[in-house]
């Protein structure tokens, strides 16, 4: 908030035009000459657990705020939400939203982050990312469904275009707005998948059906991946094996 939020949007501006490539060095040295320059009293730092409810609040006096941020940050990263695999051969996703992340799938939980200059993270390692539609609340804001490489006509027909494409270009990430391959029904969706992926079986393809990025508390988990999610410790697997089933529109049945 000191090195962009200061600036407001002149801020944003010159801070993403000096690249993401050097964004965590540009945001410590502008905030540390606003912290030499300006009276800041201080801050409150906020942490939010893994269901985005206030998990902690810290006031921070002024000279302490680089220093105690760095500690903070390590804790807020033991609150967030992740996948139970870090291998997956198709991970897909309900619904993705700015209400769910800033980019409509949380980067972290899905591994990817596609911005020039940033390498990309080693885990969760995803073959192929799949988003089957656009939540309400995001009013047509795609941003980040360039994250994906399969995607519905459902998903793009919601797309406000304007808004999607003011938030990639102003964050620097026009990636994140491209379109993905685009199917008609989520089955079709699938069948393409399948063929892009090539199994032997489907019943050896590693994949993972979430609601959305945000809410990770119940999920899908293909037969393959039962075991290995089963012993992991605070998961448990409930209910009966279940095919894929679609409905009369193509759309998936969960």
């Amino acid at each position: 908030m000191l090195a962009v939020g200061m600036g407001r949007d002149k801020g944003a501006s010159m801070v993403h035009r000096l690249g993401w490539s050097s964004m965590v060095e540009s945001i410590e040295s502008i905030g540390s000459a606003v912290l030499e320059q300006l009276p800041v009293i201080g801050g409150l730092a906020i942490i939010e657990n893994a269901h985005e409810e206030t998990a902690l609040l810290k006031g921070l006096p002024g000279p302490e705020i680089p220093e105690s941020e760095t500690q903070l940050l390590e804790r807020a990263r033991d609150y967030m939400p992740f996948l139970p695999v870090d291998q997956l051969d198709l991970c897909v996703v309900l619904e993705m939203g700015k209400n769910y992340s800033g980019t409509g799938m949380d980067t972290n939980v899905i591994g990817r982050l596609r911005l020039q200059g940033i390498p990309e993270p080693a885990e969760p390692a995803i073959q192929y990312l799949a988003v089957l539609d656009l939540s309400e609340a995001s009013h047509g804001n795609a941003t980040g469904f360039g994250l994906a490489d399969f995607t519905t006509e459902r998903l793009v027909e919601k797309i406000d275009y304007e808004a999607t494409y003011l938030n990639c270009l102003t964050s620097g990430g026009p990636v994140r707005a491209a379109v993905p391959m685009t199917l008609p029904t989520d089955e079709a969706l699938f069948e393409a998948v399948w063929r892009a992926l090539k199994p032997e079986s489907i019943s050896e393809v590693r994949l993972l059906i979430v609601n959305n990025t945000l809410h990770l508390e119940e999920l899908w988990v293909a037969e393959a991946l039962l075991k290995e999610v089963s012993d992991r410790e605070g998961i448990e697997a409930v209910g009966e094996p279940l095919p894929l089933e679609f409905d009369s529109k193509g759309q998936i049945v969960v």
